[in-house]
């Protein structure tokens, strides 16, 4: 019988993970000192987006050492599904992980492109043109099944669902204005999020 403080464990420590592997991509692409950028438009619900990110990590941390936190947002779901988790969630993690080193110094955050960016096609691009948004359905995914907790689970899966329909059109349409052609070659060989789906 796996117990609850058992299923806080594993999800502490594939969000520590996770965020781990998030920092060292922001930190080995230098996106926080960086100037030599051009920053494109963003949707401002976006930025709303980004701000509850502090709120969600505080109700993570409360869920993780604080048992019985947030008892109101518990959903019942069977023990083997909560499990099933774990191996989806890491998979997220282990995707974002090659992500990020593929990506090295091109990566960011934001919407925008480095004066000396290139176009990424090697690692997991050779098959997805967004393949970060994928490791975030599976991480955030997975996450919900082994916490069954719809506020730390549902709600940032919805949340970057709705980026993803949003951000997507103007991510492709940033990187056809920097590369033209190449990108528009690119975008016929490779699925958006899922090779051979989407």
């Amino acid at each position: 019988m796996v117990t609850e403080t058992a299923f806080r464990i594993l999800f502490g420590l594939i969000y520590a993970a996770f965020f781990y592997v998030r920092i060292r991509g922001h930190m080995r692409a230098g996106t926080v000192s960086v100037k030599r950028r051009v920053v494109y438009h963003e949707n401002p619900m976006l930025t709303v987006l980004r701000i509850l990110v502090v709120p969600l990590l505080i109700a993570f941390v409360l869920y993780v050492f604080v048992p019985n936190s947030l008892p109101w947002a518990t959903v019942e779901l069977p023990t083997w599904l909560r499990l099933a988790g774990v191996p989806i969630a890491l998979a997220g993690v282990a995707l974002l992980a090659w992500v990020h080193h593929t990506l090295g110094k091109n990566f960011s955050g934001r919407l925008e492109l480095r004066s000396d960016h290139t176009l990424v096609t090697s690692g997991p691009y050779r098959w997805m043109r967004h393949p970060m948004y994928t490791a975030f359905i599976l991480s955030l995914g997975g996450g919900f099944l082994v916490s069954a907790n719809w506020c730390i689970g549902l709600l940032p899966l919805i949340a970057i669902l709705f980026i993803m329909i949003v951000r997507t059109p103007q991510e492709e349409a940033m990187m056809i204005d920097q590369f033209g052609e190449t990108y528009r070659a690119y975008m016929q060989r490779t699925a958006r999020y899922l090779p051979g789906l989407i």
